[in-house]
């Protein structure tokens, strides 16, 4: 038989079960790599030169890295340097794959902070504020109002790559989609049924990520 539609939506309720977990890692890899992200973006736009170089090189590193390759090679130093890490576990995983994801996330906070007129410095400073409160409570605000758009585009990014963790042996809905396919022997079916969750994520999110867009560039506009 060509395709069995019984298997095929058996393996769709077992592939289910993994979604949770990869939106959960998708969301947890998101709030990291925007901490990472920001951290090196203050550094290369506000820091001295050595500290500017931290970030060049970063970015450089991740932008000629295939993925697969950073997530083999920070695995095996983990493994090889301390004794006992499980690269099953959740923490591991999304450590992993933030340092990957917070390479883009600096060029994007980057360019959000950029967007902001100079004019808004100035106005923190006319009412006593300093430098460091100043990006605390005028410019990183109207900044991530800017950022918030990509971060929910890079979110669906995350979700799709999220795919790959399985060469170190972790789950998400690709890894599940590939046990079930070696259970049962029908790939067809499963890796059909996988498609299928990640088309639906894909078409609600970006719904959300169109949404978001509008309602902010309406109001970003106005502070422009």
């Amino acid at each position: 038989m060509i395709f069995d539609l019984d298997t095929f939506f058996t393996s769709l309720i077992d592939i289910l079960d993994a979604v949770p977990r990869t939106l959960f890692m998708a969301i947890a890899v998101l709030f990291f790599s925007i901490v990472v992200g920001g951290l090196l973006a203050s550094m290369k736009l506000f820091g001295g030169p050595i500290l500017r170089l931290i970030p060049s090189l970063y970015v450089g590193y991740v932008r000629a890295m295939p993925m697969i390759i950073h997530l083999y090679l920070i695995s095996q130093l983990l493994e090889r340097n301390v004794p006992g890490t499980d690269l099953t576990q959740l923490p591991v995983v999304i450590a992993i794959y933030s340092l990957y994801v917070g390479a883009s996330q600096t060029e994007n906070i980057r360019a959000a902070l950029l967007s902001i007129d100079r004019g808004q410095f100035d106005a923190g400073y006319s009412i006593g504020m300093d430098r460091k409160q100043t990006l605390l409570h005028v410019v990183f605000p109207q900044a991530l109002r800017v950022a918030l758009p990509v971060f929910m585009n890079t979110y669906l990014t995350i979700i799709k790559g999220l795919s790959l963790i399985f060469v170190i042996g972790a789950v998400d809905i690709f890894a599940r989609a590939q046990l079930e396919a070696a259970n049962n022997f029908a790939y067809i079916e499963s890796y059909l049924a996988a498609a299928l969750i990640y088309w639906v994520l894909s078409v609600v999110l970006t719904m959300l990520v169109t949404r978001a867009e509008r309602f902010f560039s309406k109001h970003v506009a106005v502070t422009d």
